[in-house]
């Protein structure tokens, strides 16, 4: 007759433990592990990415700012002082359309805050040639505006104009010497003896009027 045996009556038969649930678990960790240690890696990728791309379209912008400067920095007087604005709306203009540019968040944030630290470098450095032009230009200008009321007081010599023309001419000179930090007193001085040498060459000029330069000379 069949005999029937109980699996676990053998002597020395332990129960066999079902292991599923402990190696779903650690298998589920792994791949959680896994999961994380790709995430880092992914992330990393993209940082890079981002780098490399951020520095190469900083570097072609530098490049074109180079450029720009190069071509202000030459202007000079009146038209470092009319280019300025413009040199200014440039450089904006091309960092906001570099960070508008960005292929995505992170890089737009990076090329936004470097573009702005790059914009106002170069602003500060434009405002500083403006100003010094625009000091050059105006002395230059005062310069002129002196030497021309030299020539207006000699062409008004002998008319109703003269003492006009001469009061003028103190003005130019006060303003002259405001831009320069000139003797005022002196200044007026130096342009008022050129006014009067030119007068008497004027006279020495003219025939029949050696007398009147003579006298005029005599007289100041």
């Amino acid at each position: 007759p069949a005999q029937s045996f109980d699996r676990y009556s053998a002597q020395g038969t332990v129960p066999v433990q079902d292991q599923t649930p402990a190696t779903l678990g650690r298998m589920g960790q792994a791949f959680s592990q896994a999961g994380q240690d790709w995430g880092r890696y992914a992330a990393d990728v993209q940082r890079r990415a981002n780098i490399a791309y951020t520095t190469e379209r900083q570097t072609q912008a530098a490049e074109a700012d180079l450029n720009d400067w190069s071509a202000y920095s030459q202007l000079q007087g009146k038209d470092a002082y009319d280019g300025f604005d413009a040199f200014r709306s440039t450089v904006q203009k091309r960092y906001e359309k570099l960070a508008a540019s960005a292929e995505n968040e992170q890089q737009r944030q990076w090329l936004k805050e470097a573009g702005q630290q790059k914009v106002l470098s170069l602003t500060e450095r434009a405002m500083g040639h403006r100003d010094k032009e625009v000091a050059v230009w105006r002395i230059g200008t005062a310069k002129a505006d002196t030497e021309q009321g030299v020539q207006e007081g000699n062409a008004a010599y002998g008319t109703p104009e003269e003492g006009p023309k001469l009061e003028a001419l103190a003005v130019k000179q006060a303003g002259f010497s405001r831009l320069t930090g000139a003797d005022y007193k002196q200044g007026l001085a130096d342009q008022m003896a050129k006014v009067r040498l030119g007068t008497v060459q004027m006279l020495l000029n003219q025939p029949g009027r050696l007398g009147e330069a003579v006298a005029y000379w005599d007289r100041n």
